[in-house]
């Protein structure tokens, strides 16, 4: 995977998408949905979950790729029972 310009390492990388995605998770549901967000526990499944799926393929634009992952995670959530 290709580094961005404003990112020199890795670690540096996953701090920023880290970040990124924490941020995105309060958005989703204070500001989009206007509720409490979901336990630690949750969010850290997000974040793990957004990492593999931003891997497989850096998206353009990250935080509306966050957004879109929220009914994904939903679903793998489901489906893993």
């Amino acid at each position: 995977m290709m580094l961005p310009n404003n990112i020199e390492t890795p670690e540096d990388l996953t701090e920023k998408l880290t970040w990124l995605i924490e941020d995105t998770w309060a958005k989703m549901f204070g500001f989009s949905l206007g509720t409490d967000c979901p336990t630690e526990r949750a969010k850290h499944l997000f974040i793990n979950y957004a990492f593999k799926e931003y891997k497989k393929q850096p998206p353009e634009n990250d935080e509306e790729f966050i957004y879109s992952l929220l009914p994904k995670f939903i679903n793998y959530l489901v489906d893993r029972g």
